[in-house]
């Protein structure tokens, strides 16, 4: 126990060292962490619309795009996918749209685990969903 906690933070600290807010963007994301790594998790189950859906993952601090899926990307309907992410730990941006405007709909949805802990869920949301997660926004 514990060991969890100084991973945490020393992550944190990281960041703040490193000037996280004002660190300019890159156009080759790469995982070379001088912190912690982390594994982001999303699961998208589709629609009758599955080409309807796309998303983005953003590491906010680098401005790096970290994975995409697009419209057409998922080939069937009523179906889970599932994208496993690795990264170093900093804060995220997850968008997920729907380009007719109606979400994932009927009781299908998504969810978005950062290490095995739900950050982000969903579903009928309209044309598109925003969620915000990461080592800042766990603060508390």
């Amino acid at each position: 126990y514990g060991h969890g906690r100084l991973t945490y933070w020393g992550a944190v600290s990281y960041l703040e060292e490193n000037n996280c807010d004002t660190a300019s963007p890159s156009d080759s994301p790469t995982l070379s962490c001088d912190g912690p790594e982390t594994e982001i998790n999303v699961t998208v189950t589709t629609d009758r619309y599955n080409n309807e859906t796309s998303w983005t993952l953003l590491d906010v601090c680098n401005n790096n795009l970290i994975a995409e899926k697009e419209g057409g990307d998922y080939g069937s309907q009523n179906t889970a996918y599932i994208e496993i992410v690795k990264a170093c730990a900093s804060d995220f941006e997850f968008n997920i749209s729907d380009s007719f405007g109606d979400g994932i709909c009927c009781g299908y949805s998504y969810f978005v685990r950062q290490d095995g802990i739900v950050v982000a869920f969903g579903g009928e949301f309209g044309a598109r969903e925003t969620s915000s997660f990461g080592l800042r926004s766990n603060r508390g």
